[in-house]
């Protein structure tokens, strides 16, 4: 009984995970109290970054293949700047939402698209830059039936 339990709470934990109408509870830390509204917002819709404050800028994680997505200020506007140093003027959440998906398509492989990390996987859905799709597949004798 005890492993049925246990099954069922890893996949509510797992349905909370990707489900987009059930966001993940954050408590800011203090230092975001002195950060300007758009830092606020990123926090807020769940991005999940660094700050490295030696450099002056953010750390902005889940980037497909180009890692974090650095984002500084220069003459008062936000700088994206990706792996090959390319900059990005963002004056909104939208602007990075579409420059992950940019980065998220460019990671395609063989016809086959990894899932977006959240919470861009949710702003994908919401724009309706992509859709949700279910596949199945057969269980090889090599795998483990539990893991379907």
């Amino acid at each position: 009984m005890q492993a049925n339990e246990d099954d069922m709470s890893e996949l509510t934990a797992l349905e909370a995970r990707l489900s987009p109408e059930k966001p993940v509870e954050r408590h800011p830390p203090g230092w975001l109290t002195f950060m300007p509204p758009f830092i606020k917002e990123l926090w807020q819709k769940g991005v999940n970054f660094e700050m490295d404050s030696q450099k002056g800028e953010f750390l902005l994680k889940g980037f497909y293949k180009n890692g974090d997505l650095r984002l500084t200020v220069r003459q008062e506007q936000f700088i994206a700047i990706d792996r090959r140093e390319k900059e990005t003027v963002i004056r909104k959440f939208e602007d990075l939402v579409e420059l992950n998906y940019q980065w998220w398509v460019a990671s395609n492989t063989k016809n086959q698209y990894m899932a977006p990390s959240e919470p861009w996987l949710d702003a994908f859905l919401s724009s309706k830059r992509a859709k949700r799709k279910v596949i199945y597949v057969p269980i090889n004798d090599d795998q483990d039936e539990g893991s379907a």
